[in-house]
């Protein structure tokens, strides 16, 4: 779609649209029996995708093949795009893998949170303080506290979640959290 938008072979709607469009799905999966368990990922109660919670939850994933993406313990990478030279690679004995990372604890802390504000279930403190050592609550004062105010995010005694209006703009709250872990 990407291409084809540039090549201009179809123009994007307006954002009010999208997001109505975003908004409607939501009330209809719901009614129907799906509810959002992350942001753009619905199921039946005991039917999520286990793949996707991984992701959304920061845990470890091995990929397969070329292109395929790998995180494990804050070491992340993604194998050679190029089939011949994953085949090389392999066939040689070493690992195919480009793009290697390796996370700092505060780069790990900030995704963590951005990706569990994704989920229905939001940032559990006690998991993240498990994971992480350190405490939800002071890493990221600032920006709960502002984020709050303004009604994007709601606190709980467990978690923080995004409100409906903070899902409107999920990346930017995201990104409040990547900045004030250190990022």
């Amino acid at each position: 779609m990407a291409v084809r938008k540039r090549l201009g072979q179809f123009q994007a709607v307006p954002e009010s649209v999208e997001l109505e469009m975003m908004h409607h799905t939501r009330r209809r999966l719901e009614a129907a029996g799906l509810p959002a368990y992350e942001v753009s990922n619905y199921a039946a109660p005991g039917q999520e995708c286990r793949h996707n919670l991984l992701y959304w939850s920061g845990g470890d994933y091995i990929g397969l093949g070329p292109s395929a993406a790998s995180h494990v313990q804050g070491r992340r990478w993604r194998n050679r795009p190029h089939l011949g030279e994953w085949e090389n690679a392999v066939a040689a004995g070493n690992l195919p893998a480009a793009d290697v990372e390796t996370l700092s604890p505060a780069h790990r802390r900030g995704e963590l949170a951005m990706l569990n504000l994704r989920l229905s279930s939001g940032l559990d403190f006690a998991d993240f303080s498990a994971r992480t050592g350190q405490d939800a609550h002071a890493v990221f004062a600032e920006p709960i506290d502002r984020l709050a105010k303004l009604g994007l995010i709601v606190v709980s005694q467990d978690a923080v979640r995004l409100t409906a209006a903070g899902l409107d703009v999920a990346d930017a709250v995201a990104a409040e959290f990547l900045v004030a872990a250190g990022e």
